[in-house]
C-alpha cells in the first residue's frame, strides 16, 4: 500500500474536504503530543493509507469460563499480551473457534486503530466507519456485516 505524506494530501484540492479535515486533526494532535506532552513523535501519522474495508483488524482475547483470568499470548520484543491481532478476518474466526472448543470464552472484535508502538513509523489509517469513507471496498463491494466468530460483533468482517 502507498502511504503519500499526510502534507501533500492536505494541499490536494481533489482530495476531499472531509478526509482532509480528518488529517489536519491527525497533525494536530501529533503537534500536541510533541510540544505540550514532550513525547518523541518521529515520523509516525505523517503518512496515510486507506485500508479499502470497514474493518482494518480483529482482536481475539478469550479467559476461562469459570475465572476471570486471560489468556495470554508471547511475542518476540512485545512480550506477553492479552490479545492476538488479525488482519485476516478467517484466520481469526479459526483461532477463536480453537479456542472455543478449548472450552474457553472468546471474544472477537474489530479494532478501531493499530499501531506497532513506536517500532516502526505508523501511516494514519482510515477505515470505513471513519467520517470521509464511503465504506466500499477497492472493488466497490458494500462493507462487511456482522460476523460469525464466537460472538458477533457490529461491523466486524465476514
Amino acid at each position: 500500500m502507498e502511504a503519500p505524506p499526510i502534507e501533500k494530501l492536505l494541499a490536494d484540492s481533489t482530495v476531499p474536504a472531509a478526509l482532509r479535515q480528518r488529517l489536519r486533526l491527525v497533525l494536530e494532535a501529533r503537534r500536541y503530543a510533541a510540544d505540550s506532552l514532550g513525547l518523541a513523535v518521529g515520523a509516525t501519522y505523517t503518512t496515510y493509507v486507506d485500508v479499502g474495508r470497514d474493518t482494518l483488524l480483529l482482536v481475539l482475547s478469550a479467559s476461562r469460563r469459570d475465572k476471570l483470568r486471560e489468556v495470554t499470548w508471547t511475542f518476540p520484543i512485545v512480550g506477553v499480551v492479552p490479545y492476538k491481532g488479525f488482519f485476516v478476518a478467517e484466520r481469526a474466526r479459526r483461532a477463536g473457534r480453537e479456542l472455543e472448543a478449548q472450552g474457553l470464552d472468546v471474544y472477537l472484535r474489530p479494532s478501531g486503530a493499530f499501531s506497532t508502538l513506536g517500532y516502526f513509523s505508523d501511516p494514519a489509517l482510515l477505515h470505513g466507519d471513519e467520517p470521509g469513507h464511503d465504506g466500499a471496498g477497492r472493488d466497490g463491494a458494500a462493507r462487511a456485516g456482522p460476523q460469525h466468530a464466537v460472538r458477533k460483533e457490529p461491523n466486524a468482517l465476514q
